[in-house]
């Protein structure tokens, strides 16, 4: 079984789906994923915002491309977001095609053309202890940028 393994495309800069494909286009002389490398493709994090039209129209392009495709949310796609909002969203945009799926603790096993291999994922976030947060760079940002309330209450 073939893996490919995207990440960071940052759709969420660009109007539409079409705009974004017109400069990977301009940029690299061809379409992002118009040549499929592999059986399943690996979305690993900052994708887009799962709450534009954008990130929809990705996900049903690449579900028409792959025989699966594993969607991984990274740190991007809850910016100005609620954590459990945004999870919510990307289970029922992802739960619209019967071939992709969202790993945020989950695992997914599959089989194609007799292979099979057990996928685990889910989003890396770490705890910076408050003594240690001037070494790590851009947190006041980050978390700036996401709604954490609901996860400390947890």
């Amino acid at each position: 079984m073939k893996i490919q393994i995207l990440s960071d495309l940052h759709i969420e800069h660009f109007p539409s789906l079409s705009d974004f494909q017109a400069q990977y286009k301009n940029r690299y002389g061809n379409y992002l994923c118009e040549t499929v490398y592999g059986e399943v493709l690996i979305l690993a994090g900052d994708i887009g915002d799962p709450f534009q039209q954008s990130y929809f129209d990705f996900m049903q392009y690449c579900s028409g491309k792959y025989k699966a495709v594993m969607v991984i949310a990274g740190n991007h796609e809850f910016y100005g977001h609620e954590y459990f909002q945004t999870i919510d969203q990307i289970r029922n945009l992802t739960r619209s095609f019967s071939n992709v799926y969202f790993l945020n603790r989950d695992v997914v096993e599959l089989t194609i053309d007799g292979s099979s291999l057990v996928f685990l994922g889910c989003t890396l976030w770490s705890h910076v202890p408050d003594k240690a947060l001037n070494v790590v760079q851009n947190v006041s940002e980050i978390i700036s940028i996401i709604n954490t309330e609901s996860i400390t209450s947890q």
